[in-house]
């Protein structure tokens, strides 16, 4: 039996599926600690693994009570500030005490991958992205960038130059931000922070800007890559040699046992809303991001079709956000929820409306429902969204920007489009089919329990000479 702790930023999606990935570690006979900033979460009972709290993950924010000429002039003591208010010594101390055989770190916890590499532990990384690198131009099929929705082969854009060129104009557009960053904070961005810790404790940096992979900075070059989605959720293409798929991570049990006084009450709300429906009434989930607002425009446009189409059934999820118009506007078709147990709708709906989180596809696979992806422009879900199109498992609604501004805030929906989309999802039964079939080809990950051998393959060799003795 090994000690494998898992250490994450603390983020919704990526926790959910480090759940599943550490319940499978768990049966397979291996002692799981679970480390993150804050408290220790409430669903970590239902598996009972143990917790390490770690501080609050920020990154570096200093006083702006200063003149340009005063941060340069104090340029060395305010970096050896920042990488002081990273608090690797606070980790270090917990890593030391937990003494694990093998660690599972996120992907973008730079400093946490650093220190641990230092301090020569065997470690791997966990990546919540279906794809981060790029395919080598001599290959047969081309990853476009995650954060765009180019579709290889589909027009110019798709071709192998037209993807080629996306990665040039992503690598230049970061390097620009990162110029920018590092002008306006004199020294003290995130990468020059970066760069002096690595300096620190002797990491060996490589600085990449997006010719190789998409998650920029990535300073580590030869470390093992779990990504915690299936292979064929992506676009067909050899995976880069670091990456590793395990396979789908839904932890269906997330729901069950622990609920707080807001869940309690949404739970009150769903039932009632529940006993009137009708079984010969479509269901419809609406997911909102957990790293965005609710959108007005989306919930009006909702409104408006719930109006023409009174025999939908529609459960919004707000992510914890409050709706933001009056109760009274709401028809009886309509039910809000401020925490909407995700897992438990998908069981029931006849289609999802999402915004595109790799995480709650995944999830839509998982229980064979067609989507319809609203990408709000952050970070994968454009990419995600593509990848939805592409395998025929959904539809993709792009949102339309006003002449004023290209922020979210100002996109409008056309009604028509989104009212005819939800319909194409529910009466043309080869969206249900496709994901049907897709859902069953990645069954194989937990019946072969890929994940499991995976993380096996990388404890170090004196553990499994240990674990051969006993």
């Amino acid at each position: 039996m090994a000690h494998i702790v898992v250490v994450t930023g603390g983020f919704t999606g990526l926790f959910n599926a480090c759940l599943a990935l550490m319940q499978q570690l768990q049966q397979a006979g291996h002692h799981i600690t679970y480390a993150s900033p804050g408290e220790a979460p409430a669903l970590l009972k239902t598996l009972n693994v143990s917790f390490a709290s770690l501080p609050p993950w920020r990154r570096p924010v200093e006083k702006r009570n200063r003149t340009r000429w005063q941060k340069l002039r104090h340029l060395r003591d305010r970096q050896q500030q920042a990488v002081a208010d990273l608090q690797m010594d606070n980790f270090s101390q917990t890593i030391q005490q937990l003494s694990p055989d093998l660690l599972l770190i996120d992907i973008e916890l730079h400093p946490h991958i650093m220190t641990a590499v230092m301090a020569k532990y065997s470690v791997a990384l966990l990546s919540p992205f279906i794809s981060i690198w790029r395919t080598p131009v001599t290959a047969s099929a081309q990853l476009p960038p995650i954060h765009t929705n180019i579709i290889p082969g589909e027009g110019w854009r798709g071709t192998k130059w037209g993807i080629a060129w996306s990665w040039l104009r992503y690598s230049w557009q970061k390097w620009r931000a990162y110029q920018r960053d590092r002008w306006q904070k004199v020294g003290c961005d995130y990468l020059s922070v970066l760069q002096r810790y690595s300096q620190t404790i002797h990491y060996p940096f490589r600085q990449r800007f997006g010719l190789t992979q998409w998650l920029v900075p990535y300073p580590h070059s030869t470390l093992p890559i779990l990504c915690l989605h299936a292979k064929e959720m992506d676009f067909p293409h050899i995976p880069h040699p670091s990456v590793q798929y395990l396979g789908p991570m839904v932890y269906e049990a997330r729901e069950i046992g622990i609920e707080t006084p807001e869940m309690a009450t949404d739970k009150a709300t769903l039932a009632r809303f529940s006993q009137q429906k009708r079984p010969d009434q479509p269901l419809i989930y609406c997911g909102c991001s957990s790293f965005s607002s609710a959108s007005r425009p989306f919930f009006q446009q909702i409104r408006a079709i719930a109006q023409q189409q009174p025999n939908w059934q529609f459960v919004i999820g707000l992510g914890g956000s409050p709706y933001p118009d009056a109760p009274e506007t709401l028809t009886s078709n309509i039910c809000t929820l401020q925490w909407a147990p995700q897992l438990q709708l998908l069981q029931q709906a006849n289609c999802a409306v999402i915004n595109g989180g790799a995480h709650s596809i995944t999830e839509c696979i998982h229980f064979g429902v067609p989507m319809l992806v609203i990408p709000l422009s952050r970070d994968d879900q454009k990419g995600n969204a593509a990848r939805v199109a592409y395998h025929g498992i959904g539809l993709v609604h792009s949102l339309q920007a006003t002449a004023e501004t290209t922020t979210t805030s100002r996109h409008h929906f056309d009604p028509k489009q989104l009212r005819d989309r939800i319909q194409q999802l529910l009466e043309n039964n080869q969206y249900k089919a496709r994901i049907q079939k897709l859902r069953k080809d990645i069954q194989y990950y937990a019946r072969e329990k890929i994940a499991v051998s995976v993380v096996e393959h990388l404890l170090p060799p004196e553990h499994t000479l240990r674990e051969a003795a006993s």
